[in-house]
C-alpha cells in the first residue's frame, strides 16, 4: 500500500513539473511573437508617408533642382523638378511606387523606365543612389526633402 501512494504521489509531482514547463514554454512562445510584432514596424505601416515633401538637391548645370514630391495613398506619386536659374528648367512626372521589400523606402517608376529610391522617415525622404544607398559626404544634407504642411 506504501509503494501504491509513493508511486502515485511521484507520478503527481512528475505531471506538475511536466505542466509547468508547458507553461514556461507557452510564455516563452508568447514573447517571442510580440517581439516578432514589434521588429515588423517600418515606414511603410508606421509612419505618416503620405503628403507632399521639398527640397533643393545639387545639379551640375544650375545652383540646384527644386524637387517636390507627392506620395499619394493609391501608390502613385506626382513629381517636379525646377532646375533653378534655367529656361525651360521644369519637368513634371507622375508615375506608380513601390515599396521597398523591407518597408523603408519608395521606389519610383519614372516615365524613361528608370527607378528613383526615396528613404522615408518621420517627416522627410532621402533621395538614394542608383543602388538605393544613401549618400554620403558633404552634400548628403542637400538630399533630404522636408514634409510640407499641407
Amino acid at each position: 500500500m506504501r509503494k501504491m501512494f509513493l508511486l502515485a504521489a511521484s507520478f503527481a509531482v512528475f505531471m506538475a513539473c511536466k505542466n509547468n514547463t508547458q507553461n514556461t514554454n507557452d510564455s516563452v512562445s508568447e514573447l517571442s511573437q510580440e517581439e516578432m510584432m514589434v521588429d515588423s514596424h517600418n515606414a511603410e505601416n508606421s509612419l505618416d508617408w503620405m503628403g507632399t515633401y521639398k527640397g533643393v538637391i545639387p545639379a551640375a548645370s544650375s545652383p540646384g533642382i527644386e524637387v517636390t514630391l507627392t506620395l499619394f495613398d493609391d501608390g502613385t506619386y506626382r513629381k517636379t523638378d525646377v532646375y533653378i536659374d534655367e529656361k525651360d528648367g521644369t519637368f513634371k512626372e507622375e508615375g506608380n511606387f513601390m515599396w521597398s521589400e523591407d518597408g523603408s523606402k519608395v521606389i519610383l517608376t519614372l516615365k524613361d523606365g528608370e527607378k528613383q529610391q526615396y528613404k522615408v522617415q518621420e517627416g522627410r525622404v532621402l533621395l538614394l543612389d542608383q543602388e538605393g544607398n544613401e549618400i554620403t559626404g558633404e552634400l548628403a544634407s542637400h538630399y533630404i526633402l522636408n514634409k510640407v504642411e499641407e
